[in-house]
């Protein structure tokens, strides 16, 4: 199946993902809702959340994102799809505004998180490194073999 994205897709590993509050507006009623969600994968075009609440429609959407390594940035977007299960939906936004300088970055990460998953497939000797731009979202267990994470300092008494 050939793939129809333009922008490489990042996965948001667990633990990284900060819950964010979407904010939706229907043109048709020109009301505003907020939705709290979760993200699940990003890039430079759009991305997957999981939204704590129901949600029908075509929807212009605002938000502030954070992630490790960025600053915090705004998006503005709008909801392409959307399915409900319960009492949540799963949406798929595609950005219509974001600074180009967020969408290198979110380009970079997105290739390096991918480059990475060839070199484990291939057994490169050397996968993950510190310049890495998705360094600072990676939990990756070759990273994390590779590179342990600092045991807690003890306080003397």
């Amino acid at each position: 199946m050939k793939e129809r994205r333009k922008h490489k897709r990042l996965p948001v590993i667990k633990d990284l993902a900060e819950p964010i509050e979407l904010t939706l507006s229907d043109p048709a009623t020109n009301k505003t809702r907020h939705l709290p969600g979760v993200l699940t994968n990003l890039s430079a075009g759009g991305m997957d959340l999981v939204l704590l609440g129901a949600i029908e429609g075509k929807h212009a959407i605002r938000l502030n994102m954070h992630l490790p390594g960025l600053d915090r940035f705004e998006i503005e977007g709008k909801m392409v799809w959307s399915r409900i299960k319960g009492n949540t939906s799963v949406v798929g936004i595609q950005f219509t505004k974001i600074d180009q300088d967020h969408v290198k970055q979110l380009t970079h990460m997105a290739e390096a998180f991918w480059e990475c998953e060839d070199r484990i497939k291939t057994k490169a000797p050397t996968i993950c490194f510190h310049g890495c731009t998705y360094w600072d979202l990676c939990e990756k267990p070759a990273k994390l073999k590779n590179y342990p994470k600092p045991s807690p300092v003890k306080s003397r008494a």
